[in-house]
């Protein structure tokens, strides 16, 4: 047998190899794509709408006038509300004034769990916990999505007469977040392979202590942070895209630290304000000013990286 023969039958060989291999990958698409279209037809679809019952306390009552009844009213305690979100999409935002909180969603419950408890520690104060994860394979429930499928909703609707702490963590998950309005003392934010678009279209109740941004491979906007006016805000970014807004009504000072790592954040800076730890044009706006403005004093750090400030 020649050289010649000897490679053209290992080429064949070869071919036939290539053409089992695609066979292979062909027929596990196939079986796939079959259970797919089975689930689509058995799914168990969940429409909740819960209200979680929180801790309240009793204030004593104001002194009533003789022959009229006595009412004790009651309210709900400042607590925290912890989101762990997951797989799926999202909404939060506030609840018609005077409403309590609230969940809503909709999904299949055999390839999506959503968990919540209430916790009271012995103070009184509460935590809201809630989390919403895929239980299933995931390319099994992308193609039944796919093939018309329910895809998961969750929507969240915070009250706005309640002090609160706000945890939200973000999973491969995408959604949309309104806090205009809502009476946060603290907000922290976890963004990990997802997106987010975040606005505070309207001051909250009262201005915040602490706000915390996190995103790792992850991309999103933050609009109006002036709204929340934060005493302490805190931004980190790495391997993504962020556009932060500081612009709104700010109400106090703040000390802002943004950093970087292999990521591109976009900063766009308000007019109402003092600006110390970046370049700015405005210094000789700012000495003309006769009361004094909030101050935003500014600490940047970046690695491989780039933060635009836009003014």
């Amino acid at each position: 047998m020649t050289h010649g023969d000897s490679g053209k039958r290992w080429l064949r060989y070869g071919c036939f190899g290539c053409l089992g291999v695609i066979g292979i990958i062909i027929l596990f698409i196939a079986v796939l794509v079959g259970i797919a279209l089975v689930k689509v037809e058995s799914e168990q679809v969940e429409d909740r709408a819960i209200t979680p019952t929180l801790p309240s306390v009793e204030p004593a009552p104001a002194p009533t006038p003789p022959g009229t009844a006595e009412t004790v009213p009651t309210a709900l305690t400042a607590g925290t509300v912890i989101l762990d979100l997951r797989d799926g999409g999202f909404s939060i935002e506030p609840a018609p004034r005077g409403e309590a909180l609230r969940i809503e969603a909709k999904y299949d419950r055999d390839s999506y769990e959503l968990r919540e408890v209430v916790e009271t520690d012995e103070q009184g104060r509460w935590t809201y916990r809630v989390s919403f994860q895929r239980t299933a394979s995931l390319w099994i429930t992308s193609l039944k999505e796919l093939f018309g499928g329910t895809s998961p909703v969750v929507q969240v609707l915070l009250p706005r007469d309640i002090p609160l702490e706000l945890d939200l963590d973000v999973n491969a998950a995408g959604g949309e977040v309104e806090l205009g309005g809502l009476w946060l003392k603290s907000f922290d934010l976890a963004i990990d392979k997802g997106g987010l678009a975040l606005e505070i279209s309207e001051p909250l109740e009262a201005p915040m202590e602490r706000m915390t941004v996190h995103a790792q491979m992850a991309g999103g906007a933050v609009r109006s942070i002036g709204n929340a006016s934060p005493r302490t805000l805190e931004i980190d970014c790495r391997m993504g895209g962020l556009a932060i807004d500081l612009r709104g009504r700010w109400q106090q000072d703040s000390d802002i630290s943004i950093s970087t790592a292999m990521a591109g954040t976009e900063v766009r800076l308000p007019r109402n304000v003092l600006i110390e730890g970046i370049p700015t044009d405005r210094v000789s706006f700012q000495r003309e000013l006769e009361v004094r403005p909030p101050t935003l004093r500014f600490s940047v750090t970046s690695e491989r990286g780039e933060i635009e400030f836009i003014d």
